[in-house]
């Protein structure tokens, strides 16, 4: 089995999905085994209604320094940290290969700045696309090589609350095919686009993306 442990700070929404998808047979071979969080959060209490391993820690760079051992004892294979905090050097390089993080913006733009920040500024500057970038973990923020992208168009009028549950989804399919590729070892390359909430979303590369991505139900579940 391939282990994944998450790192959060929010409601767990990214969390909810890889675990959804687990659940229902998508990733054969992967299981989550623990969320690690900066404070007590939404995420942690999914987490711990799964029955996985769940704590908060100091996210500091002596508690980071505390935290690798904690994180090496559980073996993953795979880290994704959506915590909106800096991971330090002596952190990323204790797991340097295994972290993946999801940012909401085509890197290299709008780096630096979390959660909907990114989508605020496309639109703001009038960017024609915003999306999701699945990157690597580097000591640079943000800076480390994409794994997977999704473009999402913007429309005249725009803002964070009409565009942002359509990036949300293109991130979790993003995160989907990059967490995929690591626990199979696929190696997908083809664009593939789909209709998002009435946005035609391109996401490259991509695997197949059928059921249950399509339906409704799925995704009102991940909202807890």
């Amino acid at each position: 089995m391939k282990n994944i442990v998450f790192l959060c700070s929010g409601n767990g929404g990214n969390l909810r999905f890889l675990q959804s998808t687990i659940e229902l047979g998508l990733l054969p071979g992967a299981r989550v085994v623990a969320a690690v969080a900066d404070r007590d959060c939404g995420a942690l209490e999914y987490a711990r209604a799964q029955g996985l391993q769940a704590w908060s820690a100091d996210f500091s760079e002596a508690g980071q320094a505390g935290l690798v051992d904690a994180i090496a004892a559980l073996q993953p294979d795979v880290i994704v940290t959506n915590i909106h905090k800096i991971l330090f050097p002596v952190f990323v390089r204790a797991f340097e290969g295994r972290l993946i993080n999801l940012h909401y913006a085509l890197l290299p733009a709008f780096p630096g700045v979390i959660g909907t920040k990114p989508v605020e500024q496309a639109i703001a500057y009038g960017a024609k696309w915003t999306g999701a970038t699945v990157h690597h973990v580097s000591e640079e923020l943000d800076l480390g090589r994409p794994i997977v992208q999704a473009a999402v168009p913007l429309r005249t009028g725009d803002s964070v609350s009409t565009v942002m549950d359509t990036v949300f989804r293109a991130g979790c399919l993003s995160l989907y095919v990059a967490v995929k590729a690591r626990v199979t070892g696929e190696q997908p390359q083809d664009v593939v686009t789909l209709e998002v909430q009435g946005r035609t979303v391109a996401i490259h590369p991509a695997c197949a993306l059928g059921a249950p991505f399509g339906d409704e139900a799925f995704w009102d579940r991940l909202k807890g």
